[in-house]
């Protein structure tokens, strides 16, 4: 629930307010920018290679952005009894996509 308040404040605009306060304006690792290592280990006419910009493209054209955690995973979570679950680390937290 604390993810989607999270994804829910920030939504559209708000997301673009936070980034030019000195958020990051592209989070996550895994956008195309920070993954060229694996993009050029495929095959030259793989069709995920050949796809790969566009799909990098139009996720940083969303207009629909908000603010993400950027490595929401089990290792990043903690859990407390009386404050349920918590997120930590966030060194990828910037603007993006929800999805």
């Amino acid at each position: 629930v604390w993810l989607a308040r999270l994804h829910a404040l920030f939504w559209g605009e708000r997301a673009n307010e936070a980034a030019k306060l000195g958020l990051s304006s592209q989070c996550c690792f895994w956008h195309l920018d920070t993954r060229q290592i694996e993009l050029h280990r495929m095959p030259p006419r793989d069709p995920l290679r050949l796809a790969a910009a566009g799909i990098d493209a139009r996720l940083k054209a969303d207009t629909m952005q908000t603010l993400c955690h950027g490595d929401p995973k089990g290792a990043n979570i903690v859990w407390d009894e009386q404050e349920g679950a918590s997120l930590y680390d966030f060194q990828w937290f910037g603007k993006a996509p929800p999805s």
